[in-house]
C-alpha cells in the first residue's frame, strides 16, 4: 500500500515516477485529503482508500482496510514531506506493518513581502484567517513576527477571527495567542473552510 499525504507530495513525488501509473499497479493506493486523492486521479491513478470525512490520519487509520488483521506484515510507503506528524507510521509499525517513508518536499517558511498585508489589516479589510494546517499558521505566525512593524502586525494576526481544520491546530492557535475567535472546519477542504463562515456570519 502507498499512502500519499498531501497534493504535494504528488506535485513532489508521484508525478515523477516514470509511467505513474504502470508502477503503481502493483500495490493499493490510500489518500488522505480530496486535494490529494483529486491529484492522484489526474494521473490516471485508482485511489482504493481515502476518508469520508475530517480527512486526517486518525480518519485514514479507522478505514477496515489499516485494522491490525488486515495489514499485519503488509509493506506500507507513506509519501510525505520531511518532518511532519510521526502517528500516521507509528501506529502502522504497532499494527504489524512494514513502514518506509519517502520524504520527497520540505516545508520552509516563505520569503515574502508582508506589508501589502499589514496594510490591509491596518485598514480593517482582513475580517478572517483561513488556514490548512499547523505548518501554514506557524509560516503565518512566524513571517508576522519577523516583519510587523512595532509588534502591531503581530496584535492584528492574534485578533482576527480564524478557520482551522482541527482541533489540535486550534489548540495551536491558542497556544499562539489568538484572542477572538477560533472555528474548527470539517476539514481543510475549501467547501469546509467557507460553511463554517457562512454558518457563523448567519448567526451575527
Amino acid at each position: 500500500i502507498a499512502i500519499v499525504i498531501s497534493a504535494s507530495a504528488v506535485e513532489n513525488g508521484v508525478k515523477f515516477t516514470e509511467n505513474a501509473s504502470k508502477s503503481c499497479n502493483f500495490c493499493k493506493i490510500a489518500s488522505i485529503g480530496k486535494s490529494t486523492k483529486d491529484a492522484l486521479l489526474q494521473l490516471g491513478l485508482v485511489v482504493d482508500f481515502s476518508p469520508k470525512q475530517n480527512f486526517n490520519s486518525e480518519a485514514l487509520l479507522d478505514l477496515d482496510a489499516f485494522s491490525a488483521e488486515q495489514i499485519n506484515q503488509q509493506r506500507i510507503l507513506i509519501i510525505k514531506g520531511e518532518g511532519g506528524r510521526e502517528l500516521l507510521q507509528d501506529t502502522l509499525k504497532s499494527r504489524g506493518a512494514q513502514v518506509e517513508l519517502a520524504e520527497v518536499y520540505r516545508r520552509c517558511v516563505p520569503k515574502a513581502n508582508i506589508q501589502p498585508l499589514l496594510e490591509l489589516w491596518s485598514q480593517n479589510r482582513i475580517q478572517w484567517i483561513t488556514v490548512t494546517s499547523n505548518e501554514t499558521l506557524k509560516n503565518l505566525y512566524y513571517m508576522i513576527t519577523e516583519q510587523g512593524i512595532n509588534k502591531q502586525g503581530l496584535v492584528w494576526l492574534q485578533q482576527t477571527r480564524l478557520v482551522v481544520p482541527s482541533q489540535r491546530c486550534q489548540q495551536l492557535a491558542q497556544q499562539l495567542g489568538f484572542k477572538n475567535q477560533i472555528l474548527v472546519a470539517q476539514s481543510a477542504a475549501d467547501e469546509a473552510m467557507l460553511d463554517i463562515i457562512r454558518q457563523n456570519v448567519q448567526k451575527q
